[in-house]
C-alpha cells in the first residue's frame, strides 16, 4: 500500500534512474582510466556509465601539473575523451550530470610522473649499489645491489666506469658481460636512453635505435645537472637528471621522474 501511495504521489513519469518525487538519483561515473593515444602526447580518457543509470552529460576536467585548479574540457554524452594536454600532466576528473546534480567519483587518474629525490648510484664493482630502477606499481625509483636474479625486475639502469675511466649509465642487460662486476646472467632489462635533453618539460622523442641507445656518458661535471631522456622495454619512459658525479669515488647523485602511463612520453612536472 505504501508503495502504491508513493508512486501516486510522484507520478508515474518514466525516466531511466530511480526517482525520489522531483528530485532524480543519479551516480559517479565508474572506472575512469587514462591511457596514451598512437602518438604517445595525448591522453584518452574512458569511463563506465554510472551503476544508477544513463546521466544527461558528463563533465571533463583537468588539473595542470602547473596549475592547482581545474579547467572543464568538454560536455560530452560519450564515455571516451581524447585531450592533447599540449606537452603538460595533470590529473583528470568526470562527473556525471543527472538534471541539476552532478555526481564526482572518488578516484582521478593522474599523468603527473613520479619523483623520487636525489639518490646516489655507485659505479659497478664500487662501494654502493649500481643500480637504480622504478618499482611498477607505484612509480618509486630505488638502488639496487644487482648481486641475484630476484634483482632484474628492480633495475632499469646501472652506472660503470669504461676503459677511458668515463662514467656511463647503461641498460642493465649489458650488466652480465660487464667485467667490472659479477652480475649473474639472466632475464635483466633491455633498456636504452637519449642524448642530454635541453629541458625536462619538453615530451621525450619518440622510441627509435637512433634516439635511444643502451649506454651514454655522463657528463663533465661543468655540464651538470645532465636530464636524459629513458625508454623501458614495458613501453613506458622515464627521466633523469644527472645533479652530481663524483670520478675519484665512483658515484652518481641523481633525480627521477617515472611516467605510470604506458606509451605516454609527457614528463612535465
Amino acid at each position: 500500500m505504501r508503495t502504491i501511495l508513493a508512486f501516486a504521489i510522484c507520478g508515474a513519469a518514466a525516466v531511466s534512474v530511480v526517482t525520489n518525487c522531483d528530485r532524480i538519483v543519479g551516480g559517479p561515473p565508474r572506472e575512469i582510466a587514462v591511457a596514451a593515444d598512437t602518438s604517445g602526447t595525448k591522453v584518452q580518457i574512458t569511463w563506465s556509465p554510472p551503476s544508477e543509470g544513463t546521466p544527461d552529460r558528463y563533465l571533463v576536467y583537468f588539473s595542470s601539473a602547473r596549475d592547482s585548479g581545474y579547467v572543464m574540457l568538454d560536455a560530452t554524452g560519450d564515455t571516451t575523451y581524447l585531450h592533447d594536454p599540449e606537452g603538460e600532466t595533470g590529473t583528470y576528473r568526470v562527473e556525471a550530470q543527472f538534471g541539476g546534480e552532478t555526481y564526482r567519483p572518488a578516484g582521478e587518474p593522474s599523468t603527473v610522473p613520479v619523483f623520487t629525490d636525489t639518490v646516489t648510484v655507485s659505479i659497478l664493482g664500487g662501494s654502493g649499489n649500481p643500480g637504480f630502477g622504478w618499482n611498477r606499481a607505484g612509480g618509486a625509483g630505488a638502488t639496487s645491489p644487482m648481486l641475484d636474479l630476484g634483482d632484474t625486475v628492480l633495475v632499469d639502469l646501472y652506472v660503470t666506469r669504461y676503459e677511458n675511466d668515463s662514467i656511463h649509465i647503461a641498460s642493465p642487460d649489458m650488466a652480465p658481460g660487464d667485467t667490472a662486476g659479477n652480475v649473474p646472467p639472466g632475464e635483466w632489462r633491455e633498456n636504452s636512453f637519449t642524448r642530454a635533453l635541453p629541458t625536462g618539460h619538453d615530451p621525450l622523442p619518440k622510441y627509435n635505435s637512433v634516439e635511444y641507445v643502451g649506454f651514454r656518458p655522463v657528463a663533465d661535471t661543468s655540464m651538470l645537472p645532465m636530464t636524459v631522456g629513458c625508454w623501458l622495454e614495458d613501453g613506458r619512459f622515464a627521466l633523469v637528471r644527472i645533479t652530481g658525479v663524483n670520478r675519484f669515488v665512483g658515484e652518481v647523485r641523481m633525480q627521477s621522474w617515472y611516467q605510470r602511463v604506458t606509451g605516454l612520453r609527457l614528463l612535465y612536472h
